[in-house]
């Protein structure tokens, strides 16, 4: 039970009585929301709280701030609600153990109503330490299994890589036999020995480049969050799956309109989320009569995101499988796992996106991937 009135008579000394109100003066004194904390009194707790806070009730802090941290964010949405006049209000927070350990709860603050004499505040508090645990362990197990498709699809595109690594080899070998021709001749004529030698740095390099795009996209360590060109992401997914289309004689057409907004993301897991959306179009061409390509589009969506679609001329997807094609362990494939469009829809949504699919049988399959920019600040950072 806590007791606001002190919050109230703050409010009615500023001449705040309304959202608005609040928000305007919280814009130019950001430090209030830290007073009015300081101002709400725990009255009584009841041995359940008690146990949850890791107090006695009586060693339970006389103000708000004992139990929250300093950068708790849902305080400020419960001081609107209240300013606003609102009956209730709900939340999800940590408190924080008088050991120092901080335990996830949720929360309904039941705030008194104008005629209520004694203005008491009653907040219910549930700990969902449990729920929190089987989140994350849930969310772990996700992130293995994602890693583990990875290794899957760059299993299946070995013969790509082994390609890949080969140009670059290859080029080494017959710059550094040229080289060593010119310089085996009467006059050395070391210009071209100097042009040989510049190939070989930049075939070795490409060679470089090419290991350090599987070996990242492999990793199974969280990248960081990066500002991404969708152009560059683009063509870096096409680059891990060229060979696989040149070996089946599918035709593969990029095209990125100018100015795209940038994206803030994981340019391994966007990548994935491509590379498995080609493979599975690729593998849709497989033993098709017709035109067989593949077209990476991106575009502007609405409101400003950024959309990005993998089309293909395929046999198309039966209608009775479009519902169930997200779903995990659903597969259309004899050999297939069901889980690489569920990790694909998955990524999308915690970046922020969607991803769609439309197809009609015989005319070919759409997925459009649509993302959330990132704004002009952090696109500067």
């Amino acid at each position: 039970q806590q007791d606001w009135r002190a919050v109230h008579d703050a409010l009615a000394e500023r001449g705040i009585g309304t959202p608005a109100g609040l928000a305007a003066h919280l814009a130019r004194h950001p430090g209030f929301a830290a007073q009015a904390r300081d101002l709400v009194r725990i009255e009584r707790a009841n041995p359940a709280f008690a146990a949850i806070a890791g107090r006695t009730q009586d060693a339970m802090p006389t103000s708000l701030s004992g139990l929250l941290d300093a950068a708790e964010e849902t305080f400020v949405p419960s001081l609107l609600a209240y300013a606003g006049g609102e009956s209730f209000f709900e939340g999800e927070t940590e408190l924080l153990r008088a050991d120092g350990q901080r335990v996830p709860v949720l929360f309904t603050i039941t705030f008194p109503t104008a005629d209520d004499g004694e203005g008491s505040v009653l907040v219910f508090v549930v700990d969902i330490t449990e729920r929190r645990q089987a989140q994350d362990a849930m969310l772990a197990a996700q992130a293995e299994l994602a890693h583990a498709m990875r290794v899957a699809t760059l299993g299946e595109l070995t013969a790509s890589i082994a390609h890949e690594v080969n140009q670059p080899l290859m080029a080494v070998v017959t710059n550094g036999e040229a080289g060593m021709r010119w310089l085996r001749r009467d006059t050395p004529d070391l210009h071209e020995v100097e042009t040989a030698i510049a190939r070989i740095i930049a075939e070795g390099r490409r060679a470089g480049e090419i290991v350090r795009r599987v070996r990242d996209f492999l990793s199974k360590a969280p990248a960081p969050q990066q500002t991404l060109s969708p152009g560059a992401l683009l063509a870096d997914a096409v680059e891990l799956v060229r060979h696989e289309f040149t070996r089946e004689g599918v035709e593969v057409r990029v095209q990125a309109e100018d100015e795209l907004p940038w994206l803030r993301g994981d340019r391994v897991q966007l990548e994935q989320v491509l590379v498995n959306l080609m493979v599975n179009a690729c593998q849709a061409l497989a033993g098709w009569t017709g035109t067989r390509q593949v077209l990476l589009h991106a575009g502007r969506g609405d409101g400003g995101t950024l959309a990005i679609r993998v089309a293909d001329t395929g046999p198309g997807i039966a209608a009775a499988d479009l519902p169930r094609l997200f779903d995990p362990f659903y597969t259309t494939k004899p050999n297939g796992m069901g889980m690489g469009l569920a990790i694909c829809r998955t990524t999308a949504e915690a970046h922020g996106g969607h991803l769609t699919v439309e197809s009609t049988p015989g005319q070919g399959t759409v997925f459009l991937l649509t993302l959330a920019p990132c704004d002009a600040e952090t696109h500067a950072e």
